[in-house]
């Protein structure tokens, strides 16, 4: 930077791009019966079914809010081919990685492994060469097991004997309220809505209501990846796996269909599951199991319905089966924010029975501005848990 006198030191420009984001509708229909407004208004109910309802929808809407800002995917679309999804925070950091635009650690696979601590402070070094110096603003959200096992982490490292006395008796446990790195305290989260289905499992018994017919015939084989795809399936994952496939529209999923014949997978391969179309479907989602009739299948991704006669997933076990994700957002609004067309809503609909409908809506949109500070724990394992 430095230069003679009379002369000026060396041109420095700054490089930006001018990025859109559409905000997509998100809402759900609830109602309560003319019986049970009355019964409430005279106090024949010890709730109140309206202010119930109102609460249960507005849980049930922003839980699947949440779960779209991790695992939403732009590439379904409706019926009628409009977008109805943004892309969350798992599919921009992969394209952003596709692209070089990110250091590839902002997604960190743990492969099965449990979450431990050195991953919290790998991300912490990682914000700092980002020129993120405050942790003030960042938050870990992380599902009960993961956090679970940092407690038996710390309770390990930590143990007392049971012997030490205190006023009062001894309180054995520590909560994880968060982790002290070099750019300050990150505060923990404890999250149920890191999943990118409720529960994880495939659904093999109950269809949702208005929710496509099943899928009636599925394949699978085993390959080398071919067309860019990177495998990551390692020699400890080879072996015979099984796999189970619903049908999905905007209300609901389909009874999903299990592939009864196992197919074998070597390390470095990839899975194609080949889809025979479902009328109606928007897309399919993709369970992987180890048991022949899908029982402990649980979800690895979904695919957009092709409008071919079949639809093909690749699985290259980048999402493997039961394990948990945790998100660590930087959340200045420079950095990240929600952008919302207006506060949620609720609007009165027709009354077409006894049940009187309301509607929940939720306008909105996920804007990653920079994607550099966002990060994202993958395929985390497991500690002292039992399917």
């Amino acid at each position: 930077m430095g230069f003679a006198e009379g002369g000026i030191g060396p041109v420095g420009l700054s490089s930006w791009a001018r990025n859109t984001e559409f905000v997509r509708f998100f809402g759900i229909q609830r109602g309560t019966t003319v019986i049970a407004n009355l019964a409430g208004a005279l106090g024949g109910m010890f709730d109140n079914p309206v202010e119930e309802e109102e609460y249960d929808g507005t849980m049930q809407l922003l839980g699947g809010v949440e779960r779209a800002l991790i695992w939403g995917n732009n590439t379904i679309k409706d019926a009628n081919g409009n977008d109805i999804f943004y892309d969350g925070t798992y599919r921009k950091l992969k394209a952003r990685a596709a692209s070089g635009k990110v250091f590839p650690k902002n997604i960190i696979d743990l492969h099965g492994k449990p979450m431990n601590f050195d991953v919290i402070s790998e991300i912490a070094a990682e914000l700092a060469k980002v020129f993120v110096v405050d942790a003030s603003n960042v938050a870990g959200f992380i599902p009960p097991d993961p956090l679970q096992t940092l407690q038996l982490l710390k309770s390990q490292a930590e143990r007392r004997d049971l012997g030490d006395n205190r006023d009062g008796g001894y309180t054995a446990g520590t909560p994880i309220n968060g982790y002290n790195t070099q750019i300050g305290f990150i505060p923990f989260i404890q999250d149920v809505f890191t999943e990118p289905v409720d529960g994880g499992k495939a659904p093999l018994t109950t269809a949702d209501p208005g929710s496509p017919t099943a899928v009636s015939t599925v394949t699978a084989s085993a390959s080398a990846p071919t067309g860019g795809v990177v495998s990551n399936w390692l020699s400890s994952d080879a072996g015979t796996v099984y796999y189970t496939v619903g049908a999905f529209n905007e209300k609901g999923e389909s009874v999903g269909y299990t592939y009864g014949t196992g197919v074998v997978v070597a390390a470095g391969q990839v899975v194609t599951v080949t889809i025979t179309k479902v009328t109606g479907a928007i897309g399919y989602r993709v369970y992987r199991g180890l048991k022949s009739y899908g029982s402990d299948a649980q979800w690895i991704g979904e695919v957009a319905e092709s409008g071919a006669a079949t639809t093909a997933f690749i699985d290259d076990n980048s999402v493997m089966p039961g394990t948990d994700v945790a998100v660590f957002f930087e959340r200045s609004p420079e950095n990240l924010v929600i952008a919302q067309m207006a506060p949620l809503l609720k609007l009165p609909l027709a009354i077409q029975s006894t049940t009187i409908p309301f509607g929940l809506l939720y306008l909105h949109t996920l804007a990653m501005k920079v994607p550099e500070r966002q990060f994202m724990v993958v395929n985390i394992g497991k500690t002292n848990y039992t399917a």
